[in-house]
């Protein structure tokens, strides 16, 4: 008995000392600041009196005499060796910095951490109260629970006790003070009754949580009154204790909804007191705690969720003090990306952006750890986007917000549910007469609620009417391809239940579409927007059910409906479409299935969708005449063009190899020069595009430069490993009519086409481009004299030349440098004669090196005859020309 009265009376002792010892030091501090005060009263009291007894006993001033222009000093004039020093000009100041928010803590710290010890020391001495007697067990919980309840109204009777008689800002000496008392008082009165539910489970939850809004309310009305100390001191005080106290519990979602009561406290003293800082520091540590209790509970996910979900409502509704909020002012989106510098939006949409930030993700991993609660983490990011969007209606510094949440929703089901028990649940085997399950069909028809919420927005505003029409027709058709992408929906309840899924999004799209026409009038934007959205869903659909070269075909049909849809009701989005469409059908007809029938040797179902593909564009061209399409009219005229070259191609790759099967066209020499043709197509394509429409310039020169280096690739193949001149190559057909013609002067002309007809590419690149041409084209011409004298069996280099061979190469040579000659001179061409020269003058070399060694006979007289005559003839030609032109 004497050891519990020694001890309780030691308690005592502390509990005293504790309590007065900092009381002591803040009124000792207080009385301090006064007297400081008092003698700079007094000292300047002194200085003005001194001041009017000086000013009595002075005579009376002078009249002010007449101004008199200043003297200055004469300026030499300045020498010839002189140099003349530049004055240098005066730099207006700068204006002084304002202080950040860190350097306004520190400051205020420096001046005042006498009130921040103190209030820790009172906040720290009601909870350890509780937790000493939890250690020694000297009073049952009852009584400890009451101690520090007494405790902390003790403190908040005092600090109004302070008020009342000196207030608690201004330049009273009892600054703060006030706040220091009431606010440990309030963490004192948290603390007790936190351990009354948490530690000793004296009182339900639903007496807590009436102690909590209780405690909760007192605090708020004393926060409108008292200055920002007690904000603070109750905030960070009461978040910390329940990590002070320690200990466990069944039930630690209390803490959540006591920590959403902090919440409230910290967010209704600011909007009345308009202390921006409060409500930051509020929605800081509600997330803080929150996230330090779910990592130390993992059950307590789903609580965490709701939670969060309610931080974002509170920080959006209390500073509007309505349950419609008005904040005005920029949006985060435009004052990020406006080209002009339109300022920072208002700190209220600053508040609910990064609230909402923060919640979508914490949701986001919450659910992600925990595997599970899938469903309740959808359906309140699903609820946020809505909810926000009709809160937009008023708010104009709101409108972006709602993708915040939206984009969530997206990456929940694309990213975060990919390890998780829905997922797998969705896609464990079943036995056949069990029954589909239905989750895509749940998902898109929450994201098709969330989409209807999107369009009644955009029929309610002005400004950002298109804005929200292409929210609400992306977000429906987005959520069905990521489920697509990463959920596999096929492939668990089949493609046709699925492509029904995706016709009813369709469904959804056309039904906007009607009810933005309906509504609009004149104005086609937001049908065109739903119009291209349904028409993609479409081919999403179509992608759904067919494959290789009926998806092309469907892929046909949609580009084809845009330009009809276009034509008929004059939608101008659809030119946009349009071009989408083109790019797939590219996308289809060159990369998958596209060229590798060349690479496969796959049958003849290719031919019909390039055909069907080329008749499309003509007609879809035709369609759009008239109507200021021109980025959609070069899209499909080159398209036609590009798909028309390579159903020739196609054409004549199947046809050779009809005549003789081969196993892979890729390996035979013709191959890779229709191979390399197609590809000098697409880049020419490329090009003639960036000649007409000048948009996507970089893009389109990279892929015309992807595309011309598969080109070079093919054809160097073609020149090393397949040439008939240096490999076993088999070359096919009669003279002159053979497979040489595909192989090596296809691409020669198709070179030669874009080096005349592309006229916006450099000079020095056109003339590279018709060299090229050039030599490849006399390559063929060589080979096809060796293949006529030689045969298929002799093109190698091996079996030499015959001497009818070489006397045909004379022949040839002297033909088209005296073509090239007549030709300089009709046209005038320098650069003609030039070629011309060079011919004649390759075909003398000939003669004189080759021919007449190599040649025998009547062959080398005819050799010699045909160079001389040709000669002759030039000669003649050019002086008759040149007299022509001086008469």
């Amino acid at each position: 008995m004497f050891e519990d009265g020694v001890i309780a009376l030691l308690g005592l002792l502390a509990l005293f000392y504790l309590l007065g010892l900092p009381i002591m030091v803040v009124l000792l501090f207080g009385r301090t600041r006064e007297l400081e005060r008092k003698i700079g009263e007094l000292g300047r009291a002194a200085v003005g009196q001194s001041t009017a007894e000086t000013g009595g006993a002075r005579e009376p001033a002078e009249a002010p005499a007449a101004p008199t222009e200043p003297e200055t000093a004469p300026v030499e004039a300045a020498g010839p060796w002189e140099v003349h020093q530049p004055t240098e000009p005066k730099v207006a100041p700068e204006p002084p910095k304002t202080p950040g928010y860190v350097d306004r803590l520190f400051t205020f710290l420096q001046e005042n951490w006498v009130y921040a010890i103190s209030a820790v020391s009172l906040a720290l001495a009601g909870v350890f109260l509780v937790q000493y007697g939890v250690e020694n067990g000297l009073l049952p919980p009852a009584a400890r629970v009451a101690a520090a309840l007494l405790f902390g109204v003790a403190l908040i009777a005092a600090g109004e006790w302070v008020r009342r008689r000196s207030g608690d800002e201004g330049e009273t000496p009892t600054i703060n003070l006030p706040s220091v008392f009431s606010g440990a008082g309030i963490v004192s009165l948290f603390g007790g009754t936190l351990a009354a539910r948490v530690l000793y489970d004296l009182i339900g939850p639903g007496l807590a949580f009436a102690g909590f809004g209780a405690i909760t309310l007192v605090a708020l009305v004393l926060g409108w009154f008292y200055g920002p100390m007690l904000a603070a001191i109750g905030l960070i005080g009461g978040f910390a204790a329940p990590f002070i106290l320690g200990g466990s519990s069944d039930t630690p979602e209390v803490l959540l909804l006591y920590f959403g009561l902090l919440a409230l406290l910290g967010l209704g003293i600011d909007t009345v007191r308009r202390w921006a800082w409060v409500s930051v520091l509020t929605v800081v540590l509600a997330f803080a705690a929150g996230v330090l209790i779910w990592m130390a509970d993992d059950p307590i996910a789903p609580w965490l969720t709701i939670y969060a979900t309610a931080l974002a409502l509170f920080a959006t509704l209390i500073p509007a003090r309505s349950a419609w909020p008005d904040h005005g002012g920029r949006t985060i989106l435009y004052s990020a990306f406006g080209r002009r510098k339109p300022g920072h939006p208002i700190f209220p949409v600053l508040l609910s952006a990064g609230t909402l930030a923060a919640t979508t993700g914490v949701i986001l991993f919450a659910t992600m750890s925990a595997h599970r609660d899938f469903w309740l983490s959808f359906a309140l990011l699903s609820a946020l986007a809505a909810i926000f969007t009709i809160w937009s209606k008023k708010a104009t510094g709101l409108q972006d917000l709602p993708l915040i949440p939206a984009i969530g929703a997206l990456c929940l089901v694309g990213v975060f549910e990919t390890n998780g028990s829905t997922l797998r649940a969705f896609r464990a085997d079943r036995l056949p007469e069990a029954a589909l399950p239905t989750d895509t069909f749940w998902l898109l028809g929450v994201a098709a609620a969330v989409t209807l919420v999107f369009a009644w927005r955009s029929g309610q505003s002005r400004l950002f009417r298109p804005l929200w029409a292409a929210a609400a027709v992306v977000f429906l058709p987005a959520m069905g391809l990521v489920l697509d992408f990463t959920w596999r929906p096929a492939d668990v309840i089949g493609a046709y239940p699925w492509a029904l899924q995706a016709i009813a999004v369709a469904a959804v799209m056309v039904f906007l579409a009607e009810r933005f026409a309906r509504a609009d009038g004149p104005d086609r934007t937001r049908v065109s927007l739903a119009t291209m959205s349904a028409l993609a869903t479409v081919a999403f659909t179509f992608s759904v059910l067919f494959t290789e070269h009926a998806l092309t075909i469907a892929f046909v049909a949609v580009v084809l409906s845009a330009a009809a849809l276009d034509r008929l009701f004059k939608l101008p989005l659809m030119e946009w479409f349009v071009l989408a469409g083109v790019a797939a059908l590219s996308y289809r007809l060159v990369f998958d299935p596209g060229i590798p029938w060349l690479l496969l040797g796959s049958a003849f179902a290719p031919l019909f969708a390039q055909a069907t593909a080329t008749a499309a564009c003509i007609a879809a061209f035709f369609l759009l005449r008239g109507m200021q399409r021109l980025k959609a009219q070069t899209a499909l005229e080159s398209a036609a063009w590009a798909f028309a070259g390579i159903f020739a191609c196609t054409a004549l790759a199947f046809a050779i190899d009809a005549v003789s099967p081969t196993v892979r066209m890729i390996d035979e020499h013709w191959g890779l020069g229709i191979y390399a043709s197609v590809w000098i197509m697409l880049a020419a394509v490329q090009m003639w595009r960036l000649q007409a429409v000048p948009q996507f310039r970089w893009i389109r020169i990279g892929l015309a430069a992807v595309f011309c280096l598969t080109a070079i690739f093919a054809l160097a193949a073609l020149l090393i490993e397949e040439n008939p001149f240096i490999s076993p190559a088999r070359v096919l057909g009669p003279p002159v009519l053979n497979t040489l013609i595909p192989a090596f002067l296809l691409p020669a002309v198709l070179i030669g086409l874009a080096a005349w007809r592309l006229g916006a590419l450099p000079r020095t690149l056109r003339l590279g481009l018709g060299a090229l041409a050039l030599a490849l084209a006399s390559f063929w011409l060589f080979l096809t004299i060796r293949h006529v004298w030689q045969g298929a069996e002799g093109m190698r280099i091996t079996r030499g030349y015959s001497q009818p061979e070489l006397y045909t190469y004379t022949l040839t040579l002297l033909i088209v440098g005296g073509a090239l000659f007549y030709q300089s001179l009709a046209r005038h061409s320098d650069l003609l004669r030039r070629a011309g020269l060079a011919v004649i003058a390759l075909a003398i070399a000939k003669v004189f090196l080759i021919d007449i060694s190599g040649l025998t006979g009547l062959i080398r007289v005819f050799s010699l005859l045909a160079l001389g005559l040709m000669l002759a003839g030039m000669a003649w030609i050019d002086r008759w020309a040149r007299q022509r032109a001086g008469a």
